[in-house]
């Protein structure tokens, strides 16, 4: 706290954010309580910018308490309804330890999962172990300096830690690296995606090539009596834009159908506007239509003489 650049600092015996907690079973007035504990400092509900529902926030004087101190999410209170404020519940001393406040409930762990019962945990006077993760606010100017005054600082404060060794990452980065799995799988999405669309393309293009070459005597006798260039082109379009709707028509209900399956691994899920669909048929038909005219434009502009003579 001596360097100018760093604003606030709370500690913790493990990641903010993380799968991994430590599980607590207890019992309390012939019930079974079970849920995650995070020991913290005193400041951490503040440092986070967490609101307090009921009860009081930590205080310095609960360092002194040599029986632990709770503070509840509401999920635990929801979960276990005989729990009230002042209630004592077993800690990590021989003597219970009070439960003095609910805090709102945060997301504790990666967005795959809801939010559990979790209790927030000062220990007092006699620590179990020590609070091995600190957190630490910056301003954000020289951080490669702010970090290295922390790996001073630490290594100062304990000589036989080599500062060098410290792990220090920013929180978003951290949290970031739980979403790996999709990070990557969504770009392999997309690098499908591209490859399907480019392929179909090539298909559209290729199967109209031969189509508009196969039908050039048709389209000749046509324009021989009387037909448009608007009206042939209209007639070309129309069998592929229906094609196009009819797949389309079979595809959507399909990609529904696995975007569901896979968000059902997810207890937040985004909605699927119905814009999306909307949009993607949109464009489908403006390539597919863009394609069509410009393969048959040709076609369509050339003599029918020429074209009766070839055949």
């Amino acid at each position: 706290m001596e360097n100018p650049h760093i604003k606030d600092v709370t500690f913790a015996g493990n990641w903010l954010v993380s799968t991994e907690k430590m599980g607590w079973g207890r019992e309390f007035d012939g019930h079974r309580v079970q849920l995650d504990v995070l020991p913290v400092s005193v400041n951490f509900i503040d440092f986070f910018g967490m609101s307090i529902k009921e009860g009081r926030n930590f205080m310095p004087s609960d360092d002194l308490n040599p029986d632990g101190t709770f503070i509840m999410n509401e999920q635990t209170m929801l979960k276990y309804p005989f729990l009230k404020i002042g209630d004592r519940l077993s800690g990590h001393a021989e003597a219970p330890a009070e439960i003095v406040g609910i805090v709102r409930d945060f997301n504790f762990m990666p967005l795959q999962y809801g939010v559990d019962p979790i209790a927030l945990y000062v220990f007092g006077a006699n620590p179990w172990w020590p609070l091995q993760v600190v957190y630490a606010k910056t301003d954000g100017a020289d951080i490669a300096g702010t970090f290295r005054y922390i790996r001073d600082a630490i290594e100062e404060f304990d000589p036989a830690i080599n500062g060098d060794d410290i792990y220090l990452e920013f929180l978003d980065d951290t949290i970031g690296s739980m979403y790996q799995k999709e990070e990557k799988l969504n770009s392999l999405i997309a690098a499908t995606a591209a490859l399907s669309l480019l392929i179909s393309l090539i298909g559209i293009f290729g199967m109209i090539s031969f189509k508009t070459q196969f039908r050039r005597k048709e389209i000749a006798l046509r324009k021989v009596h009387g037909a448009s260039v608007r009206s042939i082109l209209h007639m070309l379009n129309r069998y592929y834009l229906i094609m196009t709707c009819i797949c389309f028509a079979v595809s959507v209900p399909v990609s529904v159908l696995i975007m569901k399956t896979w968000v059902k691994g997810f207890a937040y899920q985004a909605p699927v506007p119905v814009w999306i669909f909307a949009a993607s048929l949109a464009a489908v038909l403006a390539v597919t239509l863009l394609t069509v005219s410009l393969q048959t434009w040709k076609t369509a502009n050339d003599n029918p003489v020429d074209s009766l003579r070839a055949e």
